[in-house]
């Protein structure tokens, strides 16, 4: 049930309702990441994580102004992260340093 309320000023307590992004709403569930761009470190990344990259794995979390988090097969070992999420659309995932693709599998 929604709550009407008829008035041009916020109300203390009450969150506008936002749309979750197609990554967001694969949070839990097992997909392949792929680096499609290097914004930031265009002669070679300092981890080797270069356009191509690629990750199977359990998305743990994904938030802008955060990062996106995933765990591979054996678990936190296989753990990985990005530099801070700047934007998504559809299933890509744009952070300070590269652009990601987010597949299910």
């Amino acid at each position: 049930m929604e709550l009407f309320v008829p008035s041009s000023k916020p109300v203390i307590g009450l969150k506008k309702k936002t749309q979750m992004s197609k990554v967001e709403e694969l949070i839990g569930k097992k997909v392949r990441l792929t680096k499609l761009e290097s914004v930031r470190y265009k002669d070679g990344h300092p981890n080797g994580i270069e356009e191509g990259y690629t990750m199977e794995g359990r998305l743990l979390g994904v938030k802008v102004g955060w990062m996106l988090e995933m765990s591979g097969d054996r678990g936190i070992l296989d753990y990985f992260h990005t530099s801070e999420v700047l934007k998504m659309e559809d299933n890509l995932v744009y952070t300070k340093n590269s652009i990601y693709k987010v597949e299910e599998v």
